[in-house]
């Protein structure tokens, strides 16, 4: 039996396509094309984590803070895979597993190496599948991601962390630390276009790539797209509200009442609101010209950079970023203090204070700018919250003055 091992990257469409997979999996059984239900799904991620020898965020969520919990946590796990494996090799030509954590999380190699000697025990053949994303457009969404999951930082601060020796975004390293592992039977590089993707759907393609007849599954490819970046006003939105409520609690357990926050934050986006870069793309770009060439010429028998150039910042979008930025300083400190009173002292808010709350928030999802009298309320709920806090006292007192001196 082949298993075709998909390894992401990450923000190319993967959980797109493993929805699909486990969507459309009886049709794929007539096929003879399995997926796994002992390694988590629709995302395999378990199977990453059984072979990761470092602790993230995935085992924090879980309360997994040692290896003798982890150890506990996965008791029976390789046993029941690899029984699941051998039934369905006597079934199934081809067995699908599906992960952008492979891509994120599984870095050492050694680790790979682990996975890599389990799989050559029960497959036949293996096949490497993997869509490459430009990496400005990788950092912008690994950015929205990084927001989801909590962090507070800027998109300047995380970007500065980027260099051209990363084996996140060095796809040249990256591949070839799995190729060194696995020695696989093929290795299926692929750029992530539109333009290049089986009648332009990354379902189909993958689906072809993975060698399922697409006729009979043709009713199947125009699924919903799942698990979308961040626009500006929900980014916005979801940074200050990291500032005032961590993912995780003092006792470190994931705050499910930020998570729900933010699920409802992904949910107010206007039609068309932009989700595109502000920061300068050509400079990211240019950091990984040269292994991008060496990826090229060694998984893609091309010489060439094989991303396109990015589009330049123009100077109209230069100034839209310039005074979103403003914006966005100004209205930082003065939302997370909002979240704060939200979360604190949810009863001293009245049905009216609901109704303007509603209104600006309107405005910073259709950017426009907030005037003095909102930001005058929105100040007096933060500092209802904070009433020792002079730095707030002296801003209202300030406002108030303003408003005052216009009479």
């Amino acid at each position: 039996m082949e298993c075709i091992l998909h390894l992401g990257t990450e923000k190319t469409a993967t959980s797109s396509i493993q929805a699909w997979l486990y969507a459309q999996e009886a049709r794929l059984l007539d096929q003879g094309v399995a997926v796994s239900h002992a390694i988590g799904k629709p995302n395999n991620r378990d199977l990453v984590a059984y072979f990761q020898s470092d602790f993230d965020d995935w085992f924090k969520d879980r309360g997994i803070l040692s290896v003798s919990q982890k150890k506990s946590y996965f008791r029976g796990f390789e046993e029941n895979l690899s029984r699941e494996i051998e039934s369905a090799s006597k079934k199934y030509n081809k067995f699908v597993i599906s992960s952008e954590h492979f891509h994120s999380r599984l870095k050492r190699q050694e680790d790979i190496g682990s996975l890599a000697e389990y799989c050559k025990k029960y497959f036949d053949r293996i096949t490497l599948l993997c869509y490459f994303k430009e990496q400005s457009v990788l950092a912008r969404g690994v950015y929205s991601t990084r927001l989801v999951f909590g962090t507070s930082e800027s998109e300047e601060e995380y970007l500065k962390k980027i260099t051209p020796d990363m084996l996140y975004y060095n796809y040249h390293r990256f591949l070839t630390r799995w190729e060194d592992s696995f020695k696989p039977d093929k290795i299926e590089a692929v750029i992530f276009s539109e333009q290049l993707f089986e009648d332009g759907n990354i379902l189909k393609d993958f689906a072809k790539r993975c060698g399922i007849q697409l006729d009979s599954m043709a009713d199947s490819f125009n699924q919903a797209r799942v698990n979308v970046s961040l626009t500006r006003t929900q980014r916005t939105l979801v940074r200050a509200l990291n500032t005032a409520l961590p993912r995780y609690d003092k006792a470190g357990r994931l705050n499910r009442v930020r998570t729900s926050m933010v699920e409802q934050i992904r949910g107010l986006s206007a039609p068309g609101e932009n989700r595109a870069a502000f920061f300068d793309t050509a400079a990211i770009y240019a950091l990984f010209d040269e292994s991008n060439r060496e990826f090229a010429k060694k998984f893609l028998n091309v010489t060439a950079n094989p991303f396109e150039p990015p589009e330049t910042v123009t100077e109209d979008v230069a100034m839209d970023r310039d005074a979103w930025e403003m914006f966005e300083a100004e209205m930082q400190p003065v939302l997370s203090g909002l979240f704060g009173s939200l979360l604190k002292g949810p009863k001293s808010l009245t049905p009216k204070d609901g109704d303007r709350l509603s209104q600006i928030a309107r405005k910073i999802r259709d950017g426009k700018r907030a005037d003095d009298n909102d930001a005058l309320f929105l100040l007096r709920k933060a500092l209802a919250v904070h009433p020792t806090r002079q730095k707030l006292r002296n801003e209202v007192l300030q406002l108030r003055a303003r408003a005052r001196a216009r009479g």
